[in-house]
């Protein structure tokens, strides 16, 4: 059903084999592959890739007649990706690209797809809150809305250093969720990924997906982030004088549930920390 795929290390993909004519006497096949070290298949067609490199995966007829059909299968070396995450409705939630790479990266783009509800955080100038990591010693990232509604990043370096290490994140991108998005699971899909090696040859990625759960918020959650921490307690302080955080969730702020939001609130959220 498919000549050429591109997986990433782990990710599956099940290939199906057509038969003609479809009364033919003997329909079994027997799938294979030309180097085991880089993908498996098992009998039903399923592969799975192993490691970085290239392979071919064949079906051949067993009635004798030599009939064959193959699909080349690329295991990508160098690995964009973001985890299944979770938030809640009215929250923020900072959302960690990685990257897995063998060769060395000095930059790189993509765009990011959100679903409904769902929006890129800005500052109070209205720029894109995107930060990055450790890995990144010289590198600037920036981050801008496009017309077609996805987020495009680029990450950059001026004299062309190399990103640090081979795995990890490599930034962060705040995201906020509407309040009034339907909890569930929805879909977050980066797109358009082109990645940059050091004699500024260009590694067109495949298109990733991943799962964003929303569900409810937890009591003494301020913002939303699915954690209890002393951040929310200190949120709450802020609120109680008028110094309201972008994200603050008042339903999750009322811990003790009398419809006020005081110090007494703050104070329970350092109890649930300290499991008092």
């Amino acid at each position: 059903n498919t000549t050429n795929a591109e997986l990433m290390p782990d990710e599956t993909l099940q290939l199906k084999a057509t038969i003609s004519p479809s009364n033919a006497t003997n329909k079994s096949v027997e799938w294979s592959s030309s180097n085991e070290n880089i993908a498996i298949v098992d009998d039903a067609g399923l592969v799975k890739a192993l490691s970085p490199g290239e392979c071919e995966i064949k079906v051949t007829a067993v009635d004798g007649s030599k009939k064959s059909a193959s699909c080349k299968i690329n295991v990508l070396q160098d690995v964009l990706f973001i985890e299944n995450s979770k938030g809640v409705p009215s929250g923020t939630l900072a959302l960690p690209i990685y990257l897995q790479n063998k060769s060395t990266i000095t930059g790189l783009q993509f765009e990011l797809a959100l679903p409904e509800g769902v929006s890129v955080a800005t500052d109070n100038t209205d720029n894109i809150m995107v930060t990055v990591s450790d890995r990144v010693t010289d590198h600037s990232i920036m981050g801008a809305k496009l017309s077609n509604g996805n987020y495009q990043f680029i990450l950059f370096s001026g004299s062309s250093s190399a990103l640090s290490d081979n795995e990890g994140a490599i930034a962060y991108v705040t995201l906020n969720v509407d309040e009034n998005t339907a909890i569930g699971e929805y879909d977050i899909a980066i797109k358009e990924i082109e990645l940059t090696k050091t004699n500024s040859e260009l590694i067109h990625h495949k298109d990733i997906t991943t799962k964003l759960t929303l569900v409810n918020a937890t009591t003494g959650d301020t913002n939303g982030d699915t954690k209890v921490t002393v951040t929310d307690a200190v949120s709450i302080v802020n609120y109680i004088l008028e110094k309201t955080p972008s994200v603050f969730i008042q339903k999750a702020a009322d811990v003790n549930n009398d419809s006020e939001i005081t110090i007494t609130d703050a104070v329970g959220i350092i109890n649930q920390i300290l499991n008092k």
